[in-house]
């Protein structure tokens, strides 16, 4: 991890782990998170979960 995202905020600024559960039906699932910075920096990251 090199900081969240790597264009805002720097590196060992923020830290933080989640699990994420979800249903075992086929399909994509998409997850959005957003973390801001106590300098009010925003970083957003999107993945997305494929169940086959």
């Amino acid at each position: 991890w090199y900081g969240y995202p790597v264009d805002t905020i720097p590196p060992d600024t923020y830290y933080d782990s989640t699990d994420l559960e979800g249903p075992a039906v086929q399909g994509n699932y998409a997850f959005s998170f957003v973390v801001t910075d106590t300098d009010g920096k925003i970083g957003e990251q999107t993945i997305v979960i494929t169940v086959e």
